[in-house]
């Protein structure tokens, strides 16, 4: 399994564990706060650190992410359209959205365009990487 992959598992569960880290924050507690800034850290260190083999990264995995990113931003723009043109059509044509709903949309867009990135990557070394597929 090389770097691009090992990414691909990890930000697969990212989203997820952002979302429990949101979930766990909102607990009334002195160290919720605590715990999600230690568990964002942790996960970015993983995220970040070099592998000890320097694996070399070769055309095919450059052109695997690349129709990743192009797949995963299309899906994500897709399904904030159909998002906002739901809301548009529930809500009646006076109803205020507030500030903060544009803040979470924004980071649920985030997360949705990571796991559809990362699913589209493993997807694409299941089946070779091949330049026609």
């Amino acid at each position: 399994m090389n770097k691009t992959q090992e990414q691909a598992v990890f930000l697969l569960f990212y989203p997820f564990l952002v979302v429990g880290c949101i979930l766990i924050s909102r607990i009334p507690s002195p160290f919720s706060e605590l715990l999600l800034l230690v568990i964002m850290v942790l996960s970015l260190i993983l995220f970040i650190k070099e592998p000890k083999d320097k694996r070399c990264i070769d055309e095919r995995d450059k052109l695997i992410k690349l129709k990743a990113c192009n797949v995963s931003l299309i899906i994500t723009f897709i399904i904030a359209y159909i998002a906002a043109m739901t809301a548009d059509n529930v809500l009646n044509p006076d109803a205020v959205i507030r500030v903060r709903i544009l803040d979470e949309l924004l980071m649920w867009g985030f997360l949705l365009f990571m796991l559809v990135r990362s699913i589209a990557i493993l997807v694409q070394y299941r089946r070779g990487g091949k330049e026609n597929e």
